[in-house]
């Protein structure tokens, strides 16, 4: 038998949404990866290896250096910023889906996320107030949306500014003097 307290308020739809906010999340950090690997005229190897212990916060705040000091071509992009922009606004609901345990909103259908804030000067318990952020399945998918453009965005600049064309070509120049040697 199961035990209503122990059920939890988050439905497959809801899964469904989370599922896709960390996949987008996570494509995009991979995206980060690459902008900074065309920066630097590096490989992607290199700049995963150089990023890849890094959180979400710390690979943002390094491409934005990257952005402001090398730039692309000699020049900060604004269109890249733009997009560390609108994807950082989003950042808040990717945390809470990979870390929070989620209760019963106040509306119908509807759920938020509980959790302890520490990086405050006091510690921030969230979840637990009737006025707090609730986000139902559609709210949720209005998210996965927007994620889906920025990213869609994010691959779009990484062509159109020829950082993923310098990471590949650094990628094959690597393998290509690193390969089997003859004989």
């Amino acid at each position: 038998m199961i035990n209503n307290e122990n059920v939890s308020p988050v439905t497959p739809d809801h899964a469904l949404a989370f599922g896709f906010i960390i996949n987008f999340f996570a494509k995009c950090e991979l995206h980060m990866q690459i902008a900074a690997a065309g920066i630097l005229n590096a490989d992607l190897a290199t700049a995963v290896i150089l990023m890849g212990d890094m959180h979400y916060r710390q690979k943002q705040q390094t491409l934005r250096h990257l952005n402001a000091t090398i730039g692309i071509n000699g020049e900060p992009s604004e269109t890249l910023t733009s997009i560390l922009d609108d994807l950082h606004k989003h950042q808040t609901i990717r945390n809470a889906v990979a870390h929070s345990v989620w209760t019963t909103g106040r509306k119908p259908g509807a759920i938020k996320p509980m959790q302890l804030l520490l990086r405050a000067k006091e510690p921030r318990p969230l979840g637990h107030h009737h006025n707090e952020e609730n986000y139902t399945v559609s709210r949720l998918l209005d998210i996965v949306k927007s994620l889906d453009c920025i990213d869609a965005r994010f691959r779009d600049f990484l062509d159109s500014s020829g950082l993923s064309t310098r990471a590949e070509a650094r990628m094959e120049d690597t393998n290509s003097t690193n390969g089997p040697s003859p004989g």
